[in-house]
């Protein structure tokens, strides 16, 4: 059998990204194409991946011609596309040939424009194989009238690697008391499927509960396609007008950030359109209690084992993190953490 071949379009801090970094140090048989920059490219790079420009954002005939060389010159027998373009990209370097096509649909419809969703139909029956990383994001693409036939369901998973705890202490690198408590959320701001908001809006309860406690926050306030970030303005504004700036931080996008969980006391997400939730099992792995909103893909991914809100019920949120700071052992870490294992590398 020949080796398994990845196309990524850019190399920015994200989960698809992260998740193939993952797969690629665990996976000796498996290489990867890189059609675009990114702050990861070093990482990428050190992996031995490929970097062939595009010239054009969509589709780009001779990027088409130097895969399907490259393919046939390393005996490639399977190559995964993770996005829209790729997806046209690999369909078409691969047509004639007997190497197989998969495509991944890590995002939720209702993100992707029409022509994404038009081109990704028109894919999802031309792939040799489709794969949606959760039950409930197969479902929201038959929902949206994707033809689901050939797409079948595979779990992300983490390389345990990349959780080992950090040395250096995240509260004396934020500036905060050592011995104040710290909530933790992991998203990207400018990404449509996060709901940082709801957060942002239970910390004035949280807070006046509990003096010692902060907040921090990871992830990435704009990239190259979303040069401004509406959630991450909205979110200043309301910590500025509820005079509570100097308990909450903002780290910005850190690729080794779930290396600080370890150090954190809850982990809260806030999710409208997650299609996996990688920070969420990152978590459920390293112990930190966990908090999430009752969106079908945080059920599947959390079996349902942690503590719930209502999807923007901030009140309800802020009651949630608030139990769980005063009953930290409430929490069933042993059998989440068993829950967990079938996300990891082994």
């Amino acid at each position: 059998m020949g080796k398994r071949l990845h196309v990524l379009k850019d190399l920015d801090v994200g989960g698809i990204q992260t998740v193939l970094l993952d797969r690629l140090k665990h996976c000796s048989d498996e290489t990867i194409v890189c059609l675009g920059e990114g702050d990861l490219q070093d990482e990428f790079a050190s992996l031995g991946a490929t970097f062939i420009t595009k010239r054009f954002p969509y589709l780009d005939l001779r990027v088409v011609w130097k895969l399907r060389r490259f393919c046939i010159k390393n005996k490639i027998s399977e190559v995964h596309a993770h996005h829209t373009s790729e997806g046209l990209s690999v369909w078409l370097a691969t047509l004639a040939t007997n190497i197989k096509y998969l495509q991944y649909f890590h995002v939720h419809p209702a993100v992707s424009n029409f022509q994404d969703n038009l081109v990704l139909k028109f894919l999802a029956k031309r792939c040799t194989r489709g794969v949606a990383p959760t039950n409930a994001q197969r479902s929201v693409l038959a929902s949206y009238g994707y033809d689901v036939r050939k797409i079948g369901v595979e779990f992300n998973k983490v390389n345990l690697i990349r959780l080992r705890p950090k040395r250096d202490s995240l509260r004396v690198r934020m500036g905060i008391p050592k011995e104040a408590r710290l909530l933790v959320s992991i998203g990207n701001f400018y990404n449509a499927t996060r709901d940082q908001f709801s957060i942002v809006q239970s910390l004035p309860i949280i807070f006046r509960k509990n003096p010692d406690v902060h907040m921090v926050f990871f992830g990435g306030h704009t990239n190259r396609y979303t040069p401004h970030s509406e959630s991450y303005e909205r979110c200043k504004t309301f910590i500025e007008e509820s005079g509570i700036g100097d308990r909450v931080h903002f780290f910005g996008a850190l690729s080794d950030a779930p290396q600080y969980l370890s150090q954190c006391d809850v982990f809260v997400y806030a999710t409208l359109g997650d299609t996996f939730g990688m920070a969420v099992v990152e978590a459920l792995i390293s112990g930190v209690p966990v908090v999430v909103n009752d969106h079908p893909v945080m059920r599947e991914v959390t079996g349902g084992l942690v503590p719930m809100y209502a999807t923007g019920a901030y009140g309800e949120l802020a009651s949630v993190v608030n139990d769980l700071l005063e009953n930290p052992k409430a929490y069933p870490s042993a059998k989440i953490k068993e829950w967990a294992k079938q996300f990891q590398w082994m």
